[in-house]
């Protein structure tokens, strides 16, 4: 499977070179609003692990983890995902993470989140991803910014999509991505975070995917 790469949407390129401007301002200029914390929790697979004698495999990985210590800098990521090439094996990364850090991350991903600081709160926008490479449906307007995170809350943000592994070339297999974004404005985030909390929103853009 071709590496899917963002390009020719416009929207996306964009949103990239505009940034997001809090990682560039930093949080901590707002009374008790220290960091924004990211967990990123994601997977992969095509039409070779799409059957329910796979399943098992492909729904491993757990929708929320302990974080691990040592949060530091003005947005902090824990990215943790499985990709079908790897056997669904747990991967994980983490640490400070910045505009030019999320737009290209490895494995490559969507990077559609979107975040501003704002007096009280981070602004969490959502972009829609790839959409040259998407098949399945994404909502035609969606708020912006999608939602505030205030300090103490903690959010969760589902989407999902089935995608072309070529916008334009021979390779006419399809692939399927299943993201989770946890987010949470924290000064010194506990391990159980997200996997203890109940979130004061969650906003669920999931949709039919075969």
């Amino acid at each position: 499977m071709s590496r899917p790469r963002p390009g020719g949407d416009g929207t996306y390129a964009d949103a990239v070179a505009a940034g997001m401007m809090g990682v560039a301002q930093g949080l901590d200029r707002v009374g008790e609003v220290r960091m924004l914390v990211i967990q990123h929790v994601w997977r992969r697979w095509t039409k070779a692990t799409r059957g329910a004698d796979k399943a098992a495999a492909r729904l491993a990985l757990a929708e929320a983890h302990p974080l691990p210590p040592g949060a530091t800098g003005n947005a902090w990521l824990h990215a943790v995902w499985a990709l079908e090439r790897d056997g669904f094996a747990k991967r994980e990364r983490v640490g400070p993470v910045t505009a030019d850090d999320w737009a290209h991350q490895e494995p490559a991903h969507a990077a559609n989140l979107r975040w501003t600081l704002r007096d009280g709160g981070v602004d969490i926008g959502l972009l829609e991803p790839w959409p040259s490479l998407r098949v399945t449906p994404w909502p035609g307007h969606l708020p912006t910014p999608l939602l505030r995170v205030r300090a103490g809350e903690v959010v969760r943000i589902d989407w999902n999509g089935r995608f072309r592994s070529s916008a334009g070339g021979s390779d006419l297999s399809y692939f399927m991505d299943h993201h989770i974004y946890w987010l949470a404005v924290h000064a010194a985030p506990p391990p159980d975070l997200f996997t203890a909390a109940v979130p004061r929103k969650h906003v669920d853009l999931r949709t039919g995917i075969y």
